[in-house]
């Protein structure tokens, strides 16, 4: 076999692979948006923006919860939509700064309202942090790519 490195000439990479795991990465922002669906609908979401060491840009979508009724499995009762958002909310804030959520539980921080004015009061709280280091959990999701729990 005769090896001619003249053949890798505008050869690139693959692309990025983002594996599950720990990963340092620098807080970006929180913004809101909206997305249209392959349905036509449009839905609001909240979007987190990381840059991921050896990865680069991230963006995560949290869509707007459309209930508040929990739901029932063989495991028990599992969170509603509106209880997982919240506590993603509550992640981020306290991997931002913990003494957010000292300030919200001690009764200093209060904010409530609409999606919108959720996602606006997030924006406002987390602006001040736009790069900061921060680390991030990534697990495998079903579709073979990994993603924030």
């Amino acid at each position: 076999m005769n090896f001619d490195f003249g053949m890798t000439k505008g050869a690139k990479e693959a692309g990025k692979v983002l594996t599950a795991g720990i990963h340092n990465a620098t807080f970006k922002g929180i913004s809101g948006d909206t997305i249209n669906g392959k349905d036509g609908k449009s839905y609001k979401v909240m979007s987190l923006m990381l840059d991921i060491d050896g990865y680069g840009e991230f963006k995560h979508n949290f869509f707007e919860p459309t209930s508040k009724d929990r739901t029932a499995s063989m495991f028990g009762e599992n969170p509603s939509q509106l209880e997982h958002f919240m506590i993603a909310v509550r992640i981020i804030l306290d991997a931002l700064d913990s003494g957010i959520g000292e300030r919200i539980d001690n009764g200093d921080i209060k904010f409530s309202g609409t999606f919108v004015q959720m996602v606006s009061a997030v924006k406002k709280l987390t602006t001040p942090y736009i790069d900061k280091e921060v680390q991030i959990k990534l697990l495998p999701q079903n579709n073979g790519f990994a993603a924030i729990p």
